[in-house]
């Protein structure tokens, strides 16, 4: 049967769906159609309930939804090799960290957001030179090889590599012929999941704001064991030890992907 002639359902799937929902919303329509999509809606007023949920500790994740988030989905083939091609190329770039590299999430467009109207400037307001400096700070060396999620090379960023040279966006790793089939510079959905599981797979992830991304990522780095996440917000910004910057979902393990693999 052609693609084109499915007759497929879309279903709203709430944040961190329960049970009773597959059961009475999700498998009556599944055993009678066979063919659905589940989708997400991250509205303002979605997301805004998902932060009330996820700031709160030692939250108790259902079974169910816990095999929804990591039993369910997989990676298409195709692009889970592109994804496994761009990491190695990030790692072969890391020849002088025996492979290592770290994924920084810093959307200038994002940051500026969040920056926007603080006349004094907060410890959760940064541009990239800040978060070069932070890295610099606790202790990385000027050949780290960095990842970072923007889309694009921007003129702003040049302080960042100044400091770390070996820096990299998506548009320098992906093959030329990929960003044509999959159309990098036109669907921000492939740039979300090409940042998603790099940022899952690097041996460090630096979020740069607390949204949904970061939650996310981390639940995937602890499914995996990568606990290395650090936050730059976090305690006194004088300090250089890199223990003090250690993500509370991690050294408080107050994320709720804790409860799904006690």
């Amino acid at each position: 049967m052609e693609a084109s002639k499915v007759n497929i359902t879309n279903i709203k799937v709430p944040f961190m769906v329960t049970k009773d929902f597959i059961e009475s919303k999700i498998q009556p329509i599944f055993k009678a159609k066979g063919n659905l999509m589940l989708t997400t809606n991250l509205s303002p007023s979605t997301m805004a309930n998902a932060k009330e949920i996820i700031k709160k500790d030692n939250i108790k994740m259902d079974p169910y939804a816990c095999l929804a988030i990591f039993g369910s989905l997989e990676l298409q083939q195709e692009l889970n090799q592109l994804v496994s091609s761009m990491i190695g190329t990030l790692r072969s770039l890391s020849y002088k960290t025996n492979g290592q590299f770290v994924a920084v999430d810093l959307k200038l467009e994002s940051l500026g957001n969040l920056c926007k109207g603080n006349v004094i400037k907060t410890k959760d307001c940064f541009n990239a030179k800040d978060i070069g400096e932070f890295l610099k700070k606790i202790g990385y060396q000027r050949h780290t090889t960095i990842y970072l999620t923007q889309s694009g090379w921007h003129g702003s960023l040049d302080d960042f590599r100044k400091i770390f040279p070996n820096t990299f966006t998506k548009d320098a790793i992906i093959p030329a012929y990929e960003k044509a089939k999959y159309q990098i510079t036109k669907s921000s959905d492939f740039e979300k999941v090409i940042d998603f599981q790099i940022c899952t797979q690097a041996d460090v992830f630096v979020p740069t704001i607390s949204n949904l991304f970061y939650t996310n990522v981390v639940a995937k780095r602890i499914a995996s064991g990568k606990t290395e996440v650090l936050d730059p917000t976090q305690k006194d910004s004088t300090s250089s030890s890199i223990v003090n910057y250690v993500s509370p979902y991690i050294s408080k393990k107050s994320h709720w992907a804790y409860s799904c693999f006690c």
